[in-house]
């Protein structure tokens, strides 16, 4: 499982750090030696979920990052990305 988070650090001060999202991608173990199906989801700071999706044939060679682009590709196409914390970054 590969869990990112997104924490929203105001002028890098820690103490005010704010969690704002949580993407959690899982190997929904239906795949091969070669090519993985996942389950992902991403909650809200204070543990709503507001998106599930399922990325399919991700081919294991490619790597974590390009599975990490396909879910996030995959979430805007999809209209997961809620704009309320646009005017934090």
């Amino acid at each position: 499982m590969l869990e990112v988070t997104i924490t929203c650090v105001p002028f890098g001060i820690q103490e005010r750090s704010e969690l704002l999202y949580r993407l959690t991608i899982s190997n929904d173990a239906t795949g091969s030696p070669k090519v993985g199906n996942y389950q992902a989801t991403l909650c809200d700071g204070i543990g709503k979920e507001v998106w599930r999706g399922r990325i399919l044939k991700h081919r294991r060679k490619q790597g974590l990052f390009k599975l990490l682009v396909s879910t996030i590709t995959k979430l805007e196409k999809e209209g997961g990305t809620p704009r309320v914390h646009a005017g934090k970054i």
